[in-house]
């Protein structure tokens, strides 16, 4: 891997008062931007988002173990900002009875002010952001609604949430007890659906999901005579997708889903079925933190998906993976590149992507945000050639948090310009931090 990174200053810093443990900007309103928080009860000790004494057993190269983690008492809030120029002001806070562990807005059109959390006592809670241009003076989120998996008590955390693409109303849940649930939802967000039991299990706590968009309608399943269709009103469909996460076993899994549904008017007909067994994937030295995937033009030609990770052992690495209903349920996985980001990754935004080169018509670039727990935040550059080769690079480095940056953003930018707006956090410190970076657009 190359380095020819770069320090970052930041703009702005501002003290927030409980520990960030996630942020998000919304994408309907993009100069704002949530952050979640973590407290535990003081008489417990000073600890982070996911157990007790986490920078002793992270250093050891430990992981915290359901004992360590269930069964306390924790609150939060989520709080939100307005960035303004080369600053931010704080605009409102949310008091609520749990911790908050991850959040996120809804991609799907239309519905960009739609975001949800997940919590320390085993909820998704629902939620409308206002529009700030229609507000009076008070300026408050709107409770949609609370969900619950059938089975699992508030002793269980909910660690890490998706929603679907362009699926509204599914959502995908990893918990403490390793995990991984796929959920239908009705229009007022309570459960319609889902398999009986988690979709995958961990063999220890779940950390992280994500879900591929719907396949296109040419994509068959191997064996089956079933074609493919996106979930249309009055039609017989079996739309597929593919769900992957990432464990404290070390290991990324991912299967293929389908939703079948017969005669409805709208995607909460759907069951969703299981076509083939879970898939596990090594090459990875400690949990599992972080995925993206990038399916499209780099990976056609092969019809594999790009999949990146992050990881406690301080690495990113890329994938090529072809999904279950183009293998009849066999692993064809090929690791494309690694590199040592010099910290534990545990989350990963995408920052841009051009899936061809604009000089020569072949070649992708993608730009990740990394957040690197005890090493800050890096902005890295991924270069690449269909699903057969890759490189790394390091561009910049913003390293001015003093405990684990745990959660950062990149503000949505409809023009798509070379500087972009960012926002990191950290735990220990209670900071919070605005940065700007300019990399190459070519």
């Amino acid at each position: 891997m190359e380095d020819a990174s770069r320090i970052i200053s930041s703009a702005c810093q501002r003290d927030i008062e409980l520990p960030p443990s996630c942020l998000e900007f919304c994408p309907a309103f993009p100069s704002y931007f949530l952050v979640g928080t973590y407290h535990l009860q003081k008489d417990e000790g000073s600890l982070g988002p996911l157990g007790s004494d986490e920078e002793n057993y992270r250093a050891e190269g430990g992981s915290p173990r359901q004992s360590s983690f269930e069964g306390q008492k924790r609150t939060g809030s989520i709080v939100i900002y307005q960035v303004v120029d080369d600053s931010f002001i704080h605009i409102h806070t949310e008091l609520r009875p749990s911790a908050i562990l991850d959040l996120h807005f809804q991609p799907a059109s239309g519905q960009q002010n739609i975001f949800g959390t997940v919590s320390s006592t085993g909820t998704l809670d629902i939620f409308r952001f206002p529009d700030p241009f229609a507000c009076s003076r008070i300026f408050e989120i709107t409770h949609l609604g609370t969900v619950r998996i059938p089975g699992l008590g508030e002793e269980v955390l909910f660690l890490s949430f998706a929603w679907h693409p362009s699926l509204s109303r599914t959502v995908a849940i990893t918990t403490s007890r390793g995990g991984v649930h796929v959920l239908k939802l009705s229009k007022d967000y309570r459960v319609i659906s889902e398999p009986s039991g988690p979709v995958i299990t961990h063999s220890l706590e779940a950390w992280c999901v994500v879900m591929s968009d719907i396949k296109p309608p040419s994509e068959h399943i191997v064996g089956s005579d079933t074609k493919h269709e996106d979930v249309k009103p009055g039609n017989s469909c079996a739309a597929q997708f593919d769900v992957l996460s990432g464990g404290d076993d070390s290991t990324l899994r991912y299967l293929t889903c389908q939703l079948q549904c017969e005669g409805e008017d709208d995607e909460s007909c759907a069951q969703v079925k299981l076509p083939f067994e879970p898939v596990t994937v090594g090459r990875h030295y400690a949990g599992v933190t972080a995925i993206l995937s990038l399916p499209g033009e780099p990976a056609q030609s092969s019809h594999s998906d790009l999949v990146i990770t992050g990881s406690y052992d301080d690495h990113i690495r890329v994938f090529s993976i072809t999904p279950l209903h183009r293998t009849g349920g066999y692993k064809r996985v090929k690791m494309l590149a690694e590199a040592n980001l010099g910290g534990g990754v545990w989350r990963l935004r995408l920052v841009r992507g051009n899936t061809t080169n604009s000089d020569t018509g072949t070649g992708w670039r993608v730009l990740l945000l990394a957040s690197c727990m005890h090493a800050g935040a890096r902005i890295v550059e991924l270069r690449g050639s269909g699903c057969e080769s890759c490189t790394i690079q390091v561009l910049g480095r913003f390293e001015e948090h003093k405990s684990m940056n745990y959660a950062s953003d990149v503000q949505p930018d409809n023009a798509s310009g070379a500087q972009r707006t960012y926002v990191s956090s950290s735990f220990y410190d209670q900071l919070i931090c605005l940065w700007r970076f300019e990399a190459p657009l070519n």
